[in-house]
């Protein structure tokens, strides 16, 4: 099944209206496929065009919220174990460090893969994919290292959807993934 959705039609889903602190929650159940079977959902890709840092910091400036990569980074959350995001900029950043539950790859996109810019130019392509629905906390003190096996905490906040924030058994914040990036060419020449 192929669904193409611009800006406008699925923030709707992602972000909370301003005065009813409510999104669009029928629209959100569509866009991670949640009438269809457990199989379809286990195997859900959802390909996001954000190149170029589209929906990074500037996106959502004026609003003085989260930038959309954050959003995206919610969405990839929601998703059920099996889900893959394709994006062309990173939203891993936005997401716990404890990266047992997901799995981050980057391929090289190839000559010729864009219309705009050098006509040589190739860029990375970020695969997410899920695969489970706990995280692990990085406090070393936390009670959750005591139990054979560790306790995980919650992806997602199964009565608001968001990314969970703390660690439910020590209170510890969650860390978030720093961005990957390549090395400018300047760097990788060893320049100054």
């Amino acid at each position: 099944t192929k669904v193409q959705l611009r800006l406008a039609d699925f923030s709707r889903a992602i972000i909370r209206d301003k005065k009813t602190y409510k999104r669009d929650e029928e629209l959100r159940q569509f866009l991670l496929f949640h009438d269809e079977s457990d199989e379809v959902q286990e195997g859900l890709v959802i390909f996001i065009n954000n190149a170029e840092e589209v929906f990074a910091a500037r996106s959502n400036q004026k609003n003085g919220g989260a930038c959309l990569d954050a959003y995206l980074a919610i969405l990839f959350a929601n998703m059920r174990i099996g889900g893959r995001m394709v994006t062309l900029t990173d939203v891993s950043c936005h997401l716990t460090q404890s990266s047992e539950w997901f799995r981050r790859d980057v391929f090289q996109s190839g000559t010729n893969a864009v219309s705009w810019g050098n006509s040589n130019k190739s860029i990375d392509v970020h695969v997410l994919t899920k695969l489970s629905n706990g995280w692990y906390c990085r406090n070393n003190k936390c009670d959750s290292k005591k139990c054979d096996p560790p306790l995980s905490n919650p992806v997602v906040d199964e009565n608001t959807g968001d990314l969970c924030e703390h660690c439910d058994i020590c209170g510890a914040q969650a860390k978030r993934c720093s961005r990957f990036r390549k090395p400018s060419a300047k760097r990788r020449r060893g320049e100054k």
